[in-house]
């Protein structure tokens, strides 16, 4: 008896084509979002472990924070926050955020990749990526000044330290919240899952992923009195509280975030 031999007919193959497409187009998105959602669990450890650190620095240098830029003999870009809890942390991968497309965009100060810092450092293991920064609004202060202490804050729970940042500084304030990176819609503040998802490290020591528009309404976490350009909001806390809900009321985030 002979067996069929007969193969595939066009149609049957285009059908089984159609199937792996359809099943494609519902899991891509699935396997998308759990790989995102992966990043942001990283991400968030590394908040931790910055945490960590911070608090045994915190306990090193009767409760000062380690401040965004210091003096260096090569100038003040050479040495920041990131070099002061680098010892601390044991590993330069907590200062990469594995979703972060922009870790070794060159810095806007001294146009090395990464972080402004890495032309001091010439190995290779000291190189450090860009992945977050301090809210310079209360933390920004310039080098040579007393940096700020644990008793200058009121609500320490409340008030961020360290947020995600695309950007080629060692702080990002509030000012850049309107900001756009270059000329794109997509802002200064690293994000996850989509819309405007980011992991924050608080003064106590504690991380949380919150969105941006939590950080600024109904009681802003920022606390910035750090006068740079006249941009930053200025006033009593009650201007400063108008500014954040006008942000978020008239849409001024950038697009990624609306």
């Amino acid at each position: 008896m002979k067996r069929d031999q007969r193969g595939f007919t066009l149609i049957e193959l285009l059908v089984v084509i159609a199937i792996i497409a359809i099943l494609a187009a519902i899991l891509f998105p699935v396997f998308a979002k759990a790989r995102e959602r992966a990043r942001a669990t990283s991400c968030s450890n590394n908040m931790k472990q910055l945490g960590t650190g911070l608090y045994q620095y915190l306990q090193d240098y009767d409760d000062d924070f380690p401040q965004t830029r210091a003096m260096h003999p090569r100038g003040p870009n050479h040495w920041n926050w990131k070099r002061a809890l680098r010892p601390l942390v044991k590993s330069n991968g907590v200062f990469l955020c594995p979703s972060n497309d922009y870790a070794w965009r060159k810095a806007e100060q001294t146009g090395v990749d990464g972080d402004e810092s890495n032309g001091t450092w010439p190995n290779p293991q000291d190189k450090l990526p860009n992945s977050y920064g301090v809210n310079g609004g209360f933390f920004g202060h310039r080098a040579g000044t007393d940096p700020r202490n644990l008793a200058d804050i009121k609500d320490p729970v409340g008030q961020i330290f360290i947020l995600e940042s695309r950007g080629g500084f060692p702080d990002l304030g509030p000012w850049m919240l309107r900001s756009k990176l270059d000329g794109s819609n997509l802002g200064y503040f690293q994000t996850h899952g989509g819309k405007s998802t980011c992991n924050w490290l608080f003064a106590d020591t504690h991380a949380k992923a919150m969105t941006i528009q939590q950080t600024m309404s109904p009681r802003e976490m920022w606390n910035n009195d750090n006068i740079i350009g006249g941009i930053a909001p200025l006033g009593t806390p009650e201007q400063h509280q108008r500014w954040y809900d006008d942000t978020i009321r008239q849409k001024l985030l950038a697009p990624e975030y609306q």
